[in-house]
């Protein structure tokens, strides 16, 4: 890339990344849980893998998840679905986090392409924190949780790098989806 009034603007580019990746690794105190969270989310981004990391509350699998991905911003992505049960706000959050179009007028189909689209191109990592979100949350379903269905069919099957972030409510909520819908 050439701009005329700088010189190098790439390799400035490339420089503020190492330097706000350096910050980062600087601020972020490690945890044994951290540790091992990052290892996890290393071979995942290395093998093109999908995996769901599940832990309690409160234990710092967020902030850990979050500064991995503040370290690799050319690698992952990461969106966190907290209190979001639509499809639309799900993919709102999505697009946002890979700076594609996420207005009020976009419809929940036109960012899902668009998200797609870019992982597909980018092959980034997608990193999403509070993924029990992605089932429905009422006692009873009536349908195959989309989100998941998504996820499984758009990016693992290429095969492209996803982990989900979650707390033991996820894998009830599985349980329940699979009695409940096959």
């Amino acid at each position: 890339a050439r701009v005329s009034y700088f010189q190098d603007i790439t390799g400035a580019l490339f420089e503020y990344k190492r330097r706000h990746e350096e910050q980062v690794r600087a601020e972020f105190c490690h945890t044994a849980i951290s540790r091992r969270m990052w290892r996890q989310l290393d071979d995942a981004a290395k093998t093109g893998t999908m995996i769901v990391i599940d832990g309690l509350e409160g234990r710092g699998k967020t902030e850990a998840t979050s500064a991995w991905a503040n370290c690799h911003l050319g690698l992952a992505r990461f969106s966190s679905l907290k209190g979001i049960t639509t499809k639309t706000a799900q993919f709102r959050a999505l697009a946002q986090s890979f700076g594609v179009s996420h207005g009020n007028s976009r419809k929940a189909s036109e960012m899902q392409a668009s998200v797609e689209e870019v992982l597909r191109v980018s092959g980034l990592m997608l990193i999403i924190d509070e993924a029990h979100h992605c089932f429905n949350q009422g006692p009873r379903m009536y349908t195959r949780p989309e989100m998941l269905d998504w996820i499984d069919t758009a990016l693992c099957n290429p095969p492209l790098p996803v982990a989900l972030i979650t707390t033991p409510q996820f894998l009830i909520c599985m349980e329940r989806a699979v009695d409940q819908v096959g």
